[in-house]
């Protein structure tokens, strides 16, 4: 009883403070998550036998490879569970559209509040057959600097190939991205 009347007064409430909620996609493909395992299976397998991949090498060049694969490997195991945790666990993950801006909590490399004075554009971009919803913002910066190393070389990333460090995939959210600009659009006038 407690729950249903919590849920139907946070529904009430949004309506109130006139907000628009995007949920997150929990259906997803862990891609991260299964290039780490595949890693890990390279790394076991190579690690077995590793003189039948490097023939008259030293020890040392085998060692660094192993290692470089164990790395990579661990990287991509950690961010995919992260990443599976954020969605699956995560009750607020998502994007809400509110009067004073958006907030963005739709993954580990989130921004959170952008206020609409940021946002110098909105635009999609297509790249690895994917659509992306890009929110360009006048100071990158801002955004990119609080954040811990691993997040600020992945934001930077971003800043380099879409010209922004606020990226919204379609695979990420359960709507449309050119419905979503519309919408985008419409809140910020």
């Amino acid at each position: 009883m407690i729950i249903v009347c919590s849920k139907i007064w946070m529904y009430l409430g949004a309506l109130r403070r006139n907000i628009m909620k995007i949920p997150i996609n929990k259906k997803r493909f862990p891609l991260f998550l299964v290039i780490g395992i595949l890693l890990w299976i390279l790394l076991k397998r190579f690690a077995a036998n590793p003189r039948s991949y490097f023939d008259n090498t030293y020890d040392f060049v085998i060692f660094y490879w192993i290692v470089g694969i164990a790395l990579w490997a661990a990287f991509f195991t950690i961010i995919g569970l992260l990443d599976i945790a954020k969605t699956l666990f995560d009750k607020n993950a998502g994007l809400t559209i509110e009067e004073d801006g958006i907030y963005d909590n739709l993954t580990i490399w989130s921004v959170g509040k952008i206020h609409w004075t940021d946002i110098a554009a909105i635009k999609i971009v297509s790249a690895l057959n994917t659509d992306f919803l890009v929110i360009e913002v006048a100071d990158p910066q801002s955004f990119i600097g609080d954040k811990n190393k691993i997040q600020r070389w992945v934001l930077k990333s971003f800043q380099k190939k879409f010209n922004s460090p606020i990226v919204i995939s379609q695979r990420r959210i359960n709507y449309d991205v050119y419905k979503l600009m519309e919408e985008l659009q419409k809140w910020r006038k």
